[in-house]
């Protein structure tokens, strides 16, 4: 399994605009915060990936609770922050 550490930073929203979503299992995140936390979920992987290959910018929201395996939409907080990716280190596999 593959896992990323992200800096994360709040930015303008484009109300809009579509962004790729995180689910957060047990993490708040809150406006001008700096964060650094794991993803190892494939489809968090995938909506970071491809932040990173547009404008870098992220939505995280807190899912409701942490263990939903695979959160739907009814599964989340409907107040998130969107977020500018600073940096991704791709740490070896801990299998």
């Amino acid at each position: 399994m593959e896992q990323e550490v992200l800096e994360i930073v709040e930015t303008e929203v484009k109300a809009s605009q579509e962004y790729p979503m995180v689910a957060l299992r047990g993490l708040v995140v809150f406006p001008q915060m700096n964060l650094n936390f794991d993803v190892n979920r494939k489809i968090s992987i995938q909506a970071v990936e491809e932040a990173m290959n547009g404008e870098q910018l992220l939505f995280l929201a807190k899912q409701i609770y942490a263990s939903t395996e695979e959160p739907q939409m009814a599964d989340m907080e409907e107040i998130g922050v969107l977020a500018r990716v600073r940096q991704i280190t791709r740490l070896p596999n801990q299998n």
